[in-house]
């Protein structure tokens, strides 16, 4: 799992690589104040062991006042052969509503991450602005 502000935005960008399939990525603030991802990418990939695999990905994004939104689907198959290993592979990004509290007080924030049927919360700390 790795988070990183998007440098020149005001952005955190968080990329999670597990099993587990990811259900939703927020920021929560010192004050207990939780933003959630505007878009949350997810990818599962199942690996044969052969250098070939198979994915399905969805993904989404939405935009605050003002509306608007859209998503989408892919497939990709291997040729022959089943699958032996299941990867979840998400990218989230999380927009800094308030950028200057973030980043004269972000080693007070987390990043929480539910992962999993049913969900379990796994926590990694901010990332440092740039």
């Amino acid at each position: 799992m790795t988070a990183a502000v998007i440098p020149g935005s005001n952005i955190i960008q968080v990329v999670v690589q597990d099993p587990r399939p990811v259900r939703a990525v927020r920021l929560v603030a010192s004050d207990g104040t939780v933003t959630e991802a505007s878009s949350l990418s997810t990818d599962r990939v199942y690996d044969r062991g052969s250098g070939s695999s198979l994915g399905l990905g969805l993904g989404g994004f939405g935009f605050g006042r003002g509306g608007g939104g859209g998503g989408g689907v892919g497939v990709g198959m291997p040729l022959g052969g089943s699958p032996t290993q299941v990867q979840s592979v998400a990218t989230a990004s999380i927009p800094l509503t308030a950028p200057a509290a973030y980043r004269s007080d972000w080693q007070r924030y987390r990043i929480d991450v539910l992962m999993g049927d049913p969900p379990q919360i796994v926590s990694l700390s901010a990332p440092e602005p740039r």
